[in-house]
């Protein structure tokens, strides 16, 4: 600017187009390398020469919300506009500009889930949520059935369609009920298994076992000597914790710490999932061993996904932005505790 005599606006302008392609050099010799490309090398850096401006042009007026409309001081308003940046980034390059090509017959695995004898689930994806309800694939007749990627052909029937506005490229899924429920996931939200079980198949069995009579309901479950007790909660309010302790002090024996799943009689029946274990939860369990790497990531993941987490997602839906797509894309990379 100085030297050239040239606006700092323009000067910013030329040293992006810069370092663009010293970043494009480096991502795609070193972090994004692979034998088989889907576009050339001229298509790769036009793609991501339209990225990394068009996020020169997206951080400036988000600065400006940040700290205008939300009061956020500049410094924590420039490291969440650059973080925001930074996943957007990575989304793009993953999906668009490094994209491998895709398989024209890639043979997915299968995957098959029987709970309880009342409703079974077909899956191209593993669910780890569902893992002991899992049996042999693949399975006579499923009451469900999920789909990686978009569907081959129209859906009939029943139908519904949702994304968040990054079309195929973020979350989007096609729901098609008829005899059966078909469910087509975007392949990206199904490289988060997470997401894809808590936002799109438990809400589809929570209404399939209400059609049998049963409801999946969210609270921890034990039981002593064939009698079974619910613990209610709201999320984030020690549910797990006690269930730990409680089990640690007493012989009862544990069914669930989330979900339950009651039925018409009043039986309960056992729906464990995987626990999420915060820091706070950790101090419950006297047997844990965790090294000091652990514990300190441990700390991070019990942040990221905590309550104060989930309401920065609802700002960022209420601002219109792809927040299941980032929310899909940060459990990718940082998973749930």
């Amino acid at each position: 600017t100085d030297f050239a005599g040239v606006h700092f606006l323009a000067s910013a302008a030329v040293a992006t187009q810069g370092s663009t392609l010293w970043n494009f050099v480096l991502h795609d010799q070193l972090v994004f390398r692979q034998d088989v490309r889907r576009y050339g090398w001229a298509g790769r850096f036009t793609r991501y020469l339209v990225v990394n401006n068009t996020m020169l042009l997206l951080r400036t007026p988000l600065l400006a919300v940040l700290v205008e409309w939300f009061g956020l001081h500049y410094v924590l308003a420039n490291l969440a506009a650059l973080a925001l940046m930074t996943a957007l980034r990575f989304l793009a390059a993953q999906l668009w500009i490094f994209a491998s090509p895709r398989a024209a017959a890639k043979s997915q695995p299968s995957y098959a889930y029987d709970i309880h004898g009342l409703l079974h689930l077909a899956s191209e994806v593993e669910l780890p949520e569902l893992a002991t309800f899992q049996v042999p694939a693949p399975i006579a007749q499923a009451d469900i059935h999920l789909h990686a990627g978009p569907p081959s052909r129209p859906l009939v029937g029943d139908t519904q369609v949702y994304e968040d506005g990054l079309g195929r490229y973020g979350f989007k899924i096609w729901i098609e009920r008829d005899d059966t429920t078909r469910i087509w996931a975007s392949r990206f939200i199904c490289s988060s298994p997470h997401v894809l079980y808590t936002n799109v198949i438990e809400p589809l069995l929570r209404w399939a076992f209400v059609e049998r009579g049963y409801a999946l309901v969210h609270a921890a479950a034990i039981s002593f000597e064939g009698r079974g007790g619910l613990i209610t909660a709201p999320t984030d309010t020690g549910k797990t914790t006690t269930v730990l302790q409680t089990l640690e002090s007493r012989p009862w024996r544990f069914l669930s710490d989330d979900m339950s799943l009651l039925g018409p009689e009043g039986d309960l029946l056992a729906f464990p999932k995987p626990m999420t274990i915060s820091s706070h939860t950790l101090k419950a369990v006297r047997a844990a061993r965790l090294s000091w790497r652990e514990r300190l990531f441990l700390i991070v993941q019990s942040r990221l996904h905590s309550r104060a987490g989930r309401q920065l997602g609802l700002w960022l839906a209420e601002m219109q932005l792809p927040a299941a797509s980032l929310n899909a894309l940060i459990q990718r990379i940082i998973p749930p505790p």
